[in-house]
């Protein structure tokens, strides 16, 4: 059984969805939370919310984009 500070290999790409909070070995990168002092984050998005909400992942993004969160969807009227 693997620790929380060993993770089996299997196990250490496990992320969070920033939105279902369902944990996911196949979670999308789609934007990124910049801060004023510290790290940055990095929004992920599992299959499911991908799809649902029409995100762009992040390695889509057009080459100036600064991280926001884009989506397919069109805006509501």
């Amino acid at each position: 059984m693997a620790s929380r500070a060993h993770p089996e290999k299997s196990d250490a790409k496990a992320r969070v969805c920033n939105w279902c909070g369902t944990v996911t070995g196949s979670c999308t990168p789609v934007g990124i939370v910049h801060a004023a002092s510290g790290p940055g984050s990095v929004l992920c998005a599992c299959p499911h919310c991908l799809s649902r909400h029409r995100f762009v992942p992040l390695d889509e993004h057009p080459a100036d984009s600064i991280g926001t969160v884009f989506s397919a969807q069109p805006p509501r009227a």
